[in-house]
């Protein structure tokens, strides 16, 4: 249709002087400028015709009145006079920058939930935003669980002396069944850690600095690379226990990070210095390298495992979420059974170490083409940059853009605009027990855990296999949880979930203790495979308790506290294997009795909140 714009424009003056017209009904048409095309005005083709005008002229004689049309103008000097002005545009074409106004005028203005809504009725770009982001993961799998592999402990060993002396005869075989054959006058202790050297005057004694390792089932660790065995023994479980120490103290920054300079670029500086210090590891194999590297390492660790799942839900309407949320633990078990892959085939930490770390650079790369979280962007007054990134998603669909963001993003407060501190967490009685009981629940679901985690390779058996079972039973504990939550509500999962994993956890203590031998391997293995089970159901059903159970105003702090306070478990977890020197089935009885006491608790004070 053919577009006529008049904007801002008086129409050309008419004579009033002039008398009526005595035949109205004779119009008089109006003149059009010479230089407009009319041809292609037509009343059958378009629809249209040029209003007539009735101009009035002077009767002579009493005859009919004269048609003469009005007197004829300069249209440029129209079109630019001043105050008098009227642009007249004829044109097949719109004008572009018009036409973009008008569309703009049109499209609905929409809240960001509302348009994620939106494109969520073709989810093939959700799909594809979730794969990429959840995707980090699997990094964040390895860093976590890498501990299991890169200590290895378990190795058999041999003293080979000091050094100064090696007291091992020559051709003397090595075996963890049997004691080589020393040089005469020497005697080793029982434990491997001295030996002691007949003289004529006295015996001497000393202590062992140099040891012959098993190869099985573990290759080269670091533990056999810095000799953490005898008085060093305590140095292996320390070493773990750095790494968590890092997660604790990240948790305090992480997340304040990613809500001051975005979730993508926080996400891809974590990647790049995890990647630049496992490769300092890899090639520096000191233990001070070693132990800073763990360390800086557990720093960023929650900024590429949580930050990343934080903006992965931003991409994803509410409708859906909840789908995607469980889904986004299928990847998390990917990368708990690649661990164990990629270590069957780097036996040496250092190689282990290095392919880590390439593959954390692989996702550098990959994070560059993710776009940045529109809700992140429409916080932080970005509204255009948040459009432009669900214009790219309406391509992806194959959607017509039909919506426009709102330009004030409405914040959440409450009536009275006070602001909550973490002390309004133990202010009020009933707020007071839900803080301190959800903290405790988080604090020995994480020991259980990471404890069952590094303990799954001491179960006997190919330890390679049992590490991977401990992670694949975790996909129907998650789908397990979630049923059972609808059908009994979250509390009784609680308390069930809690009481059978107390009953499994001392069982396999004693199990571990006393069945020795892969005749009965396959036993353990399974009693602790069921503890796997159970501390996943409770898992997944903490995460929903800990964001139902608070109010609204203090739920995001209440959250992040808890799993701050969760974080010591995580610490504790390695460090619970040094009271295996007291009696060995101790570790398993600490954490069975603390699940014991999280599912009696849950039973009595925490409320149903479904």
């Amino acid at each position: 249709m053919r577009d006529t714009q008049l904007s801002g424009c008086k129409a050309p003056p008419l004579d009033l002087d002039s008398p009526p017209h005595d035949h109205p009904s004779t119009p008089s048409p109006r003149r059009l400028p010479e230089t407009l095309d009319m041809g292609e005005i037509s009343r059958d083709e378009k629809g249209l015709s040029l209003e007539e005008d009735r101009i009035p002229h002077e009767h002579t004689n009493g005859d009919s009145p004269k048609k003469e049309p009005p007197p004829s103008y300069n249209q440029t000097e129209y079109a630019n006079s001043n105050n008098n002005t009227c642009e007249h545009k004829f044109s097949n074409d719109p004008d572009p920058a018009n036409g973009e106004i008008a569309a703009d005028v049109l499209k609905k203005p929409m809240e960001l939930e509302e348009a994620l809504g939106y494109l969520a009725s073709r989810k093939l770009w959700h799909f594809l935003i979730f794969f990429a982001i959840a995707c980090f993961d699997i990094p964040f799998a390895f860093n976590l669980l890498s501990p299991v592999f890169l200590n290895g402990e378990g190795h058999c060993f041999r003293c080979r002396g000091d050094h100064r002396l090696d007291i091992v005869a020559l051709n003397s075989s090595f075996s963890c069944d049997t004691q080589p054959t020393y040089i005469e006058g020497v005697t080793v202790s029982e434990d491997q850690c001295s030996f002691t050297i007949a003289a004529a005057a006295a015996d001497h004694t000393y202590s062992c600095q140099k040891f012959w390792y098993s190869p099985e089932p573990f290759g080269e660790t670091a533990t056999t690379q810095f000799d953490l065995v005898c008085d060093k023994s305590r140095y292996a479980p320390l070493t773990d226990s750095i790494f968590y120490v890092g997660v604790l103290l990240g948790s305090c920054f992480t997340n304040y990070a990613s809500d001051r300079w975005g979730r993508k670029w926080v996400v891809l500086g974590a990647l790049l210095v995890q990647a630049v210090f496992g490769f300092a590891m890899g090639f520096l194999p000191y233990f001070w390298v070693y132990m800073s590297g763990r360390l800086v390492q557990g720093l960023v660790a929650k900024a590429v495992g949580y930050v990343s799942y934080v903006m992965c839900l931003e991409f994803l309407p509410i409708s859906i979420r909840t789908f995607y949320g469980v889904a986004y633990n299928v990847v998390w078990v990917s990368g708990y059974c690649m661990l164990g892959a990629a270590a069957y085939f780097c036996r040496d930490w250092k190689d282990l170490t290095r392919l880590v770390s390439a593959v954390l650079v692989l996702f550098v790369g990959h994070i560059w083409f993710l776009p940045e979280s529109p809700q992140f962007q429409a916080a932080s007054g970005k509204v255009e940059a948040a459009m432009k990134t669900l214009e790219k998603g309406c391509k992806i669909n194959r959607l017509p853009l039909t919506f426009k963001l709102k330009p004030s993003i409405e914040e959440s407060s409450n009536d009275s605009g006070r602001i909550y501190t973490p002390l309004d967490l133990i202010r009020t009685p009933k707020i007071r027990t839900y803080f301190l009981m959800v903290s405790f629940l988080w604090f020995s679901n994480n020991l259980a855990y990471y404890m069952l985690s590094l303990a799954s390779t001491r179960w006997g058996g190919n330890i390679y296999i049992s590490y991977s079972l401990g992670g694949v039973v975790e996909l129907p504990a998650y789908a397990l949880s979630f049923l059972l939550a609808e059908w009994i509500g979250r509390k009784w999962v609680l308390v069930v979930g809690h009481g059978v994993l107390s009953v499994f956890c001392i069982a396999l203590g004693f199990m571990s203790t006393m069945l020795s031998g892969d005749q009965f391997s396959w036993l353990v293995i399974l009693v602790g495979v069921s503890c796997k089970f159970c501390v996943g159901i409770t898992f997944s059903i903490l995460l929903l308790v800990g964001t139902e159970i608070f109010p609204t105003v203090v739920r995001g702090m209440a959250v992040g506290m808890c799993t701050l306070l969760g974080d010591v478990g995580s610490v504790m977890a390695p460090l619970i294997f040094l009271t295996a020197e007291v009696y060995r089935p101790l570790p398993y009885m600490l954490v069975g009795a603390m699940s014991g006491l999280a599912g009696l608790l849950s039973m009595c004070l925490i409320s149903e909140t479904w």
